[in-house]
């Protein structure tokens, strides 16, 4: 039967070279899908390769840090795009990666190369040959609007409570397709319920 996945070529030819800006030694997709993904997704990925002491960055995690593509990386330059509680945070979760290949999911505060400051979330994973860490590899996705939305949300509901409280103003809610209803407080508190 054929693949019918023919626009993927085979890993090994999808690696991309040292320098380009994107992964390299790794089986991701080739640079221009895999920009093309990070930047649909609005997620960046990342790669350490341990026994090199070498970091690279996709080119969409250089645009969430506002980094130019030439930059070079550094394991000890990384500190600088986090704040101390996000240093703490990533500083842990890659220790124990290293430790015992232990994978991770955190969100904490950074900053631009600009100096904006951003809400990341960072999750990532350890490869290990022999017990041993050999690269860590990630992905890291700027959530400081998502969250903004979520946290304006949270305000906009928290005030039409408020004002239905005030008004004696109930409200409800019949869904079609599971035959539920949803009452408010102040709906449940007139009918005593």
């Amino acid at each position: 039967m054929p693949d019918k996945r023919a626009d993927v070529a085979p890993l090994s030819e999808e690696r991309t070279r040292p320098g380009d800006g994107t992964h390299h030694g790794s089986a991701f997709l080739r640079p221009t899908h895999t920009d093309e993904i990070e930047r649909l997704s609005g997620t960046g990925s990342w790669e350490w390769d341990v026994a090199n002491s070498t970091i690279t960055w996709s080119r969409q995690t250089r645009r969430i840090f506002e980094l130019a593509e030439d930059a070079l990386l550094t394991p000890a330059g990384i500190s600088h795009f986090r704040d101390a509680e996000g240093e703490v945070a990533e500083r842990d979760a890659i220790r124990e990666a290293l430790r015992n290949g232990e994978p991770w999911d955190v969100e904490y505060f950074g900053r631009t190369a600009t100096g904006r400051k951003i809400l990341l979330r960072s999750t990532g994973h350890a490869d290990r040959i022999d017990g041993r860490t050999t690269r860590i590899f990630g992905i890291i996705q700027d959530i400081t609007s998502s969250r903004a939305a979520e946290a304006a949300l949270k305000r906009s509901e928290a005030f039409a409570s408020e004002i239905s409280d005030l008004a004696h103003i109930g409200g409800w809610e019949f869904e079609l397709a599971t035959s539920r209803t949803t009452w408010s407080a102040v709906t449940r508190r007139i009918y005593e319920m």
